[in-house]
């Protein structure tokens, strides 16, 4: 490499690192990928501990999907029991489009990752307005992202996950 490229290379760096809005993205990605990356290799090892919940809203989402509203109900498991009724999950229905596209538990599994993650942008934004300031408010996404107890909630997809990103955003 030459020494102008490696100076650019650095230049370049510096200024993604200073800049945190870059960086709240892209740390939201990849701890979207990793979490969803582990939760997939859980689910396909059978060592998923969420596989009745899991096998619930897939076929919520598959019967919605390939039938469309039976008995005036979407979201349904059976002709008489219905997903809506007993839990009004409508993050399902947010859900469903992704569905569409990849028909597998394993986009439930993603698709949970990724809302839980996402209350990292909304609490960055609070925090580097308040503390005026991007490294602090880096500092608390990247403590939310890393929180302990988000790693059991990962391993397996429940409509209340998404909660602190709507919470946060609220």
């Amino acid at each position: 490499m030459s020494k102008a490229l490696l100076v650019e290379i650095r230049v370049r760096s510096l200024y993604y690192l200073k800049n945190g809005d870059f960086l709240i993205y892209l740390l939201i990605v990849g701890f979207t990928s990793l979490y969803s990356y582990m939760a997939i290799v859980k689910y396909r090892t059978f060592i998923y501990h969420g596989w009745f919940d899991l096998g619930v809203f897939n076929q919520s989402l598959w019967t919605t999907l390939h039938y469309g509203a039976v008995n005036g109900q979407i979201l349904w498991n059976t002709t008489n029991f219905g997903q809506l009724p007993i839990h009004l999950s409508l993050i399902l229905l947010l859900e469903l489009p992704f569905y569409a596209i990849y028909q597998s538990p394993e986009i439930i599994l993603v698709f949970g990752s990724f809302m839980l993650r996402l209350g990292a942008l909304p609490l960055y934004w609070l925090a580097r307005d308040e503390f005026k300031s991007k490294g602090v408010g880096l500092l608390f996404a990247l403590v939310y992202l890393t929180y302990p107890l988000q790693m059991g909630v990962s391993w397996m997809f429940h409509p209340d996950a998404a909660l602190p990103a709507f919470l946060l955003f609220s």
